[in-house]
């Protein structure tokens, strides 16, 4: 395989962080997938996990090696229909509709949504600054004049755009109204 191809001749305890990011680009290099890339990794991990508890090798030096961030979700659109019915059964929770507003024009995650901060906002530039993501970039999401409206008008009673109204600080979670409101609607797989 790659992984003995590559890491021939070397005793466990020589194989060092390093020599895996080398691998690593080697492979990527090679035109890999990344997915391919992380499991091989995935591979290489487990090899240590054993040598250490054998007592072959101190440490597993895949730990301090970070796997390519994928992004592997299929993403789905609803229909204008789809959309329209949501919008109902969400009813007269504002909060949630804003939300959902705001995801389905910028294709904003969950967390990504709940994490933004004044800060973050550009009103001017017209653009979100999305921090700490899941993927582990920064980016820069353009806004809309829908998306505008309905940050503009939240209120600025903590550093987070949309607040808790228990705790006043960030919002945790919608999940239970946003489910209801989706199975309502007739739509099953969309999150």
């Amino acid at each position: 395989s790659a992984l003995t191809n590559f890491f021939k001749g070397k005793n466990l305890r020589e194989i060092k962080p390093a020599m895996i990011e080398q691998y690593k680009a080697k492979r990527v290099g090679a035109g890999r997938a990344q997915a391919t890339v992380n499991r091989e990794l995935s591979v290489l991990s487990k090899v240590f996990t054993l040598a250490v508890r054998h007592e072959k090798a101190d440490v597993n030096p895949c730990q301090s090696v970070e796997r390519f961030a994928l992004d592997n979700e299929r993403v789905r659109y609803l229909t204008e229909d789809e959309e329209q019915r949501l919008f109902q059964t969400i009813g007269d929770n504002q909060q949630l509709k804003d939300i959902v507003t705001v995801a389905l024009h910028t294709g904003m995650r969950r967390g990504e949504i709940f994490n933004l901060k004044w800060f973050d906002l550009d009103f001017d530039g017209g653009v979100i600054h999305v921090r700490k993501t899941k993927t582990k970039l920064n980016r820069v999401v353009p806004m809309n004049g829908r998306v505008w409206e309905v940050l503009n008008k939240q209120k600025r009673s903590s550093e987070y755009v949309f607040t808790s109204v228990k705790t006043g600080g960030r919002l945790m979670d919608v999940k239970k109204a946003f489910n209801t409101a989706r199975l309502q609607a007739g739509i099953p797989d969309f999150n």
